[in-house]
């Protein structure tokens, strides 16, 4: 939980900057410690597949930005249309090559969480097609049926699978959003050892360009 609320602080960081990560992924978030007594940071790297959405202004102009993705096509750096990310975390709406607002995002961010309490994707198939189809169409076991060894609190499991709503429409509103709800749940669970990783806080950071860099 802790993880994953410094990711969507990260999410809404360039979410205000007017930039889709659409690639989101474990392998493009690394927790780093600089130095003995440094605070551990949670980084998002790789913003090599992001896409630029016009004046998106603050949070609450997700709807707008949604609503005008295919006419702003022209404006990204990738065309409309075409289907770009890695398979496992993709949103339906990216799936299938349609027009992406931030909230593609926040369905990324739904899969790497369901990956981090459960030990397993929402979704798997031997071949990619399969696999499209199952995201599109299926809808997602909660993470608790994935794992039955895993106790997982009731309200980041209902978070979880509403970022994995089919519709954008129907997940959180933003990543604040995210954040906001994750710091209620950490706030209700003060003696977890996992909230920190060796005694330091987590603080997120955002990394542009390719990963490693």
């Amino acid at each position: 939980a802790t993880i994953a609320r410094d990711v969507a602080l990260g999410l809404a960081h360039a979410h205000e900057q007017g930039v889709i990560h659409r690639d989101l992924k474990p392998e493009n978030i690394v927790l780093v410690r600089r130095g003995k007594s440094a605070r551990q940071l949670v980084k998002v790297l790789d913003f090599g597949l992001a896409k630029l959405i016009h004046d998106v202004g603050d949070a609450g102009a997700e709807a707008a930005a949604d609503e005008a993705a295919e006419e702003l096509a022209a404006r990204s750096l990738t065309r409309t249309g075409a289907i770009f990310g890695t398979p496992e975390y993709m949103s339906p709406e990216q799936a299938e090559g349609r027009g992406l607002g931030t909230r593609t995002d926040l369905y990324a961010l739904g899969v790497v969480a369901y990956q981090m309490v459960s030990g397993a994707l929402p979704f798997s198939a031997p071949t990619f097609l399969a696999l499209i189809a199952k995201t599109v169409n299926e809808p997602a076991p909660p993470p608790s049926q994935q794992n039955a060894s895993v106790e997982i609190p009731e309200a980041f499991e209902a978070m979880i699978m509403q970022c994995l709503a089919k519709e954008p429409a129907e997940r959180p509103t933003s990543a604040e959003e995210i954040a906001e709800a994750l710091d209620q749940l950490l706030a209700a669970y003060p003696d977890d050892p996992k909230q920190s990783a060796e005694g330091g806080a987590l603080t997120p950071t955002l990394v542009r360009g390719v990963a490693g860099a």
